[in-house]
């Protein structure tokens, strides 16, 4: 749980500093959708 909140402050911390989530999906790998369906709700 303490590594999926980690995770979670790190899309956080992200989306303020201004990343897309086209950029977010970029830097792991994965297509934004992706990004956007796993991380949306907790970050919004």
């Amino acid at each position: 749980m303490a590594r999926l909140r980690r995770i979670v402050e790190r899309m956080e911390a992200a989306r303020r500093a201004g990343w897309s989530w086209r950029d977010v999906a970029s830097r792991l790998g994965v297509t934004k959708q992706t990004v956007h369906r796993k991380y949306g709700r907790e970050v919004g």
